[in-house]
């Protein structure tokens, strides 16, 4: 399991064993066709998070999410659904 919740202020990753996160200081997203993608790197960690339009099923609910992610913090690559609150 794992949550990345963006905001205009940060980028911050949560997982299970990290509820507090880890919390990267926010740039404004590129856009390319319908895809849009943050770059940094921060304390020596490169992130790459990409989001897409496409339905995706998280597997463990009975809910249909309208976006695909995946994230990418240095050697480690993460893919999920996500939606826009």
């Amino acid at each position: 399991f794992w949550a990345l919740d963006i905001t205009r202020k940060e980028l911050r990753f949560r997982t299970p064993a990290d509820t507090s996160g880890r919390r990267f200081a926010a740039v404004p997203p590129l856009r390319s066709a319908d895809t849009l993608r943050w770059t940094l790197r921060s304390r020596g960690e490169s992130v790459d998070v990409r989001l897409w339009p496409g339905k995706c099923s998280d597997g463990m609910s009975d809910r249909a999410w309208d976006y695909q992610a995946r994230v990418r913090i240095d050697t480690m690559s993460y893919r999920g659904c996500a939606t826009q609150t």
